[in-house]
């Protein structure tokens, strides 16, 4: 929560402190999980290689292997948006199909942790989307962020979804539509 409020200082101390007892606990899926937050805040406040060699952690070994297959996916996109970011586009590439995979495997009736309830196919869209801007393919990341749009469930997930249409907005920008995204930030 406080990341998502924007108090990066009490996030990353509460991320650190989270880490601790999961270790402790030999709860690899759940250390992963912390690591893999630590990530995407280091990859959005703009340090890729620190956001890179914190993906990597998270999908490292049992971390990586002992998570169920929805918790894999969200590991893996977020590995791949920050391979993206430090311009290994063919690694990113590979990483998306794979968290693609996993999340394809993911089931009903799975075993999966409450933490990563949310991570559907809204959310693989739109990290992919990121992944995808980053590796300068602007179409394809207005695809996938047009497909996370109509796959969310905006009641449910009203602020993911204004942050989806915020970087849809972002991209029409970018590709020079400028009235089509003031219409989307609308």
């Amino acid at each position: 929560m406080a990341f998502d409020n924007g108090e990066h200082h009490t996030a990353q101390r509460n991320f650190t402190a989270s880490v601790k007892p999961a270790a402790e606990a030999d709860d690899a899926s759940m250390a992963a999980h912390v690591i893999r937050a630590m990530a995407h805040q280091a990859n959005d406040l703009g340090h890729p290689g620190d956001a890179l060699d914190l993906a990597a952690a998270s999908v490292d070994g049992r971390r990586y292997a002992e998570a169920g297959s929805r918790e894999r996916a969200l590991l893996g996109v977020v590995h791949a948006r920050t391979l993206a970011s430090t311009g290994a586009n063919r690694a990113a590439a590979q990483a998306l199909l794979r968290a693609e995979d996993d999340l394809a495997a993911a089931g009903p009736g799975d075993d999966e942790p409450n933490r990563v309830f949310f991570f559907q196919e809204a959310s693989l869209a739109h990290e992919t989307a990121l992944a995808l801007r980053d590796m300068g393919d602007l179409s394809g990341a207005e695809q996938h962020l047009r497909r996370s749009v109509r796959t969310r469930r905006a009641g449910k997930f009203t602020r993911t979804h204004a942050v989806t249409l915020g970087h849809l907005g972002g991209i029409q920008a970018r590709r020079h539509r400028v009235e089509e995204a003031c219409a989307t930030w609308s």
